[in-house]
């Protein structure tokens, strides 16, 4: 199992990103303008890579609550 974090910054004017919710009211943007984010993750793996199926399975936590996802290559 792998457990991290993942750090970024996304431009609050930027069309894009209109659709995240309230990130106009925040008022944490950064030196450049930009609202800066943190994102845990929980990345789950076979031991033994050569054992996998090639499936990806992973959490995703938004607002809290942790939902379990899969994908394939």
């Amino acid at each position: 199992m792998i457990i991290g974090t993942a750090q970024g910054e996304i431009d609050p004017a930027d069309r894009h990103n209109a659709l995240i919710q309230d990130i106009n009211l925040g008022g944490h943007a950064n030196a450049n303008g930009k609202v800066t984010y943190t994102a845990t993750f929980t990345l789950i793996k076979p031991i033994d890579l050569s054992k996998g199926n090639g499936i990806l399975f992973y959490n995703v936590v938004n607002r809290g609550v942790g939902a379990i996802r899969t994908t394939s290559r």
